[in-house]
């Protein structure tokens, strides 16, 4: 029910007390999930609104992008429960939506990691346009193109007469199929994006200086320039980490035990019930990790400190004209007396 190169509705009369539970915990968590994104998205926009020179940062943008796919896509998922598709073309089309909503924030996310390491070590310019495009374009067609075999390709090619008959034990022709059209792009998203962590972490360490440099000369990852000054060797490494850390182990948590599942069916020829219910919940821990991206990133961060900054002195600022109204109401200030005349005469 769960791997992401097949859609099943099945029909509630003729399923097992364990494949209904299956079925109902799917539609609780991908509900859940969808909530999750959909706050982190509110979130941003909330960034956004309040500083909005943080549009510029072309992470950022990519971010709040992977949250809209994702409350998509969790909200795709319970919906095709609920819906009795015959036909092969409502099939396809299904099973590309969910395939495309699951696989853009996944290369979105190597996306990050490889645009941060282009600015930081190649010295590429943050305001070129030229490479952003071409990494964009290059992840939109890895996600895109390989799971469009679906809309083009005959079912015969996948060994079944519609792609609605997709068996949850795959024959070997259809395990070929899944596997090059779906399951090498998946597990290459995470490969690329741990190689690039790994360059990353030993740049970072050999080449401090230079790092700084390109950060300062790119605030948009870290805020302002003297936070970047004054992080030593292990405090560069860290902040860099904790900001792209999400970008790699989101495809290989959340993705690469699904396929897994996949191949474990083939050979063993029987489907694993428990495997089935963590493979729902790692799915979903996709929303999860790219909400927390998106929170712990720094210039996220530094805008809401500057927002809660100034909320903070505003507040003092009231509570001090309060305080102040409140002494004068209780101490009102005495009229200074002028002295006649008389009494001055008095007292020469």
């Amino acid at each position: 029910m769960n791997h992401l190169a097949r859609i099943d509705v099945p029909n509630n009369n003729i399923l097992s007390p364990s494949q209904r539970a299956l079925k109902s915990f799917s539609i609780f968590v991908y509900a859940f999930s969808s909530s999750v994104s959909f706050g982190a998205l509110c979130y941003g926009l909330f960034i956004g609104h309040l500083k909005p020179s943080i549009w510029r940062s072309s992470i950022f943008r990519v971010l709040i992008v992977a949250q809209v796919l994702n409350c998509i896509r969790f909200i795709l998922r319970p919906v095709t429960t609920f819906l009795n598709i015959q036909s092969d073309f409502g099939c396809r089309a299904l099973i590309f939506l969910n395939n495309a909503t699951t696989m853009l924030p996944v290369n979105l996310c190597i996306y990050c990691v490889i645009y941060l390491q282009l600015v930081v070590f190649h010295k590429v310019s943050p305001t070129k346009r030229w490479p952003r495009a071409l990494l964009l374009t290059a992840g939109v067609a890895v996600s895109v193109i390989p799971i469009s075999m679906y809309l083009f390709l005959d079912p015969s090619t996948a060994d079944v007469d519609s792609f609605c008959n997709l068996r949850k034990i795959p024959t070997r022709k259809q395990y070929i199929f899944i596997i090059c059209v779906l399951a090498i792009w998946e597990y290459l998203a995470g490969a690329v994006g741990v190689v690039c962590i790994l360059v990353l972490m030993v740049r970072i360490i050999r080449t401090r200086r230079e790092t700084k440099r390109a950060l300062l000369a790119s605030a948009q990852y870290y805020g302002p320039s003297d936070t970047v000054q004054r992080n030593t060797n292990p405090d560069l490494l860290n902040q860099t980490l904790r900001s792209i850390i999400w970008f790699p182990i989101t495809p290989i948590i959340s993705i690469w035990l699904n396929i897994l599942l996949l191949t474990i069916s083939y050979y063993t020829r029987r489907v694993f019930m428990s495997l089935e219910f963590i493979n729902v919940l790692l799915l979903a821990l996709q929303s999860f990790f790219l909400a927390i991206a998106l929170v712990v990133n720094p210039s996220v961060r530094y805008a809401y400190a500057e927002h809660a900054k100034q909320r903070r002195s505003e507040k003092e600022a009231r509570a001090g004209i309060r305080t102040q109204v409140t002494y004068s109401e209780y101490w009102p200030a005495q009229p200074r007396q002028r002295r006649s005349s008389s009494t001055l005469i008095i007292a020469a």
